[in-house]
């Protein structure tokens, strides 16, 4: 008992860490520290289109433009360690980010990509230790937001993109 409350500590503590403040604009491949005093606001980067169809299946994918590695979720959970909102603000959980126990932090090296998941554009509606109702996210304005850390102690990047879903035609 007292191991397996060690380990979900461990987890927990794993799953804080990664979080964070908001995210920021991404404005190009610059590391030069935020206003507020966080870490490089340009360091990783969303790979999204700027606009997707209702029901597009999105590959969601990082780029690391900084000079010193990053970390993210390597689980097969990648998502659930983001933050997801629509153009009002409000937060949703996506179908992929919804069974969050599980953390194994891999490394991004300076230059190179990776994609987290696949996600069909759409939000978990009914959340049962996993998504068991999900439907398509309307037409609209939103929004992913991340926050990175470093793997030298320097500040965590944060990245945001934004995107719009247009009607099928």
């Amino acid at each position: 008992m007292g191991r397996a409350l060690g380990l979900l500590t461990v987890l927990l503590s794993a799953c804080a860490g990664v979080g964070g403040e908001p995210a920021r604009p991404l404005a190009g491949p610059s590391e030069s520290p935020s206003p507020t005093g966080g870490g490089p606001l340009e360091a990783i980067a969303f790979v999204l289109q700027e606009t997707y169809e209702v029901g597009d299946r999105v590959a969601v994918t990082i780029v690391n433009e900084g000079s010193h590695p990053y970390l993210y979720n390597a689980t097969g959970y990648q998502a659930c360690d983001l933050t997801y909102r629509d153009q009002t603000g409000r937060e949703f959980i996506i179908p992929p980010g919804t069974h969050c126990d599980l953390v194994l932090m891999k490394e991004i090296a300076p230059g190179e990509t990776v994609n987290l998941f696949e996600w069909d554009l759409d939000e978990c509606t009914k959340d049962r230790w996993g998504c068991v109702e999900e439907a398509p996210l309307p037409p609209g304005t939103y929004t992913i937001e991340g926050t990175f850390r470093a793997t030298n102690g320097s500040p965590p990047a944060r990245a945001e993109a934004t995107f719009e879903i247009v009607a099928t035609e």
